[in-house]
């Protein structure tokens, strides 16, 4: 919790956390200016304002990547061999974003399944011998793509 001082020389300034162990105490003087100022108090001040900037910047940072959209295919992965006669699945996760409605799988350029969870295990039909590709697309409520996929390649045998 901030804490406001004053000292003898008319100065204010506010403490964040314990000044001794922590970098987060940044001066803020009400009557002095920045050239009366000492040269440690200058490094001080400047240091640990650069590094409350840091950790604000890398904090917000942290918070927008993690709500951006994504499309994991997380089994099988990218250029797995699968077994034509095993009843094979794919495996998903997606964030949709403020955009994104539901995911679509297609298997060779293919509608294959409209799935409405955001993530999950799907069953494949079965598939011939071969190299397929397989892909999850974020779509809107009219079914059109947003740009948020994953595609990845299987061999078949």
């Amino acid at each position: 919790m901030p804490q406001q001082h004053k000292d003898s020389n008319k100065k204010k300034y506010t403490v964040f956390g314990n000044a001794s162990r922590h970098c987060f105490a940044y001066t803020f003087f009400t009557q002095n200016s920045r050239s009366e100022r000492s040269p440690a108090v200058n490094f001080h001040s400047s240091t640990c304002s650069m590094a409350l900037t840091l950790f604000v910047a890398l904090y917000y940072s942290s918070c927008v990547a993690a709500d951006a959209p994504y499309a994991r295919i997380t089994f099988p992965p990218d250029g797995a061999k699968l077994d034509a006669m095993s009843q094979n699945r794919i495996d998903y996760e997606v964030n949709p974003g403020p955009r994104g409605s539901h995911i679509h799988l297609y298997v060779d350029n293919e509608e294959a399944a409209i799935l409405r969870t955001l993530s999950g295990s799907h069953a494949l039909e079965s598939l011939p011998p071969g190299t397929h590709s397989l892909c999850i697309k974020v779509v809107n409520k009219a079914h059109v793509p947003i740009g948020v996929e994953q595609c990845i390649r299987v061999n078949v045998e």
